[in-house]
């Protein structure tokens, strides 16, 4: 019997890039939890065959890390905390794309995002 590996439908980088003491970066909040916890979360909703997470380095905009991207989509999520994976998750995979542009909430909000097209998430 043959197995047939099919590509994971969604990937998500999450951003873990160290820079120097006292440079804004990712890890020195909290990404590589983040990563833990967001692998638990899409575990718990049963999306493991479906979407891969990926630590990654740098993807800018390090004052308002984490930050996390998701692909084909290319939605971007900055502030990320494990606490708002949950919802998170929940929400993206209910989300239809529509007009948008990059928002950024402030801090604690997760759901800074880019929405370019109308197709569903996860």
């Amino acid at each position: 019997m043959e197995i047939v590996m099919q590509p994971y439908r969604y990937h998500v980088f999450v951003c873990d890039q160290q820079k120097p003491e006292g440079a804004p970066c990712c890890s020195a909040r909290g990404s590589r939890k983040l990563v833990e916890a967001l692998r638990a979360e899409i575990a718990a909703q049963g999306l493991m065959d479906r979407v891969q997470v990926t630590p990654c380095g740098s993807l800018g905009l390090c004052e308002r890390g984490p930050n996390m991207v998701v692909y084909p989509e290319g939605v971007w999520y900055s502030g990320v905390s494990a606490n708002d994976l949950p919802e998170l998750v929940r929400r993206v995979r209910k989300v239809r794309r529509g007009d948008g542009g990059l928002r950024f909430l402030g801090p604690g909000a997760c759901l800074s995002a880019y929405f370019p097209v109308s197709l569903a998430l996860f």
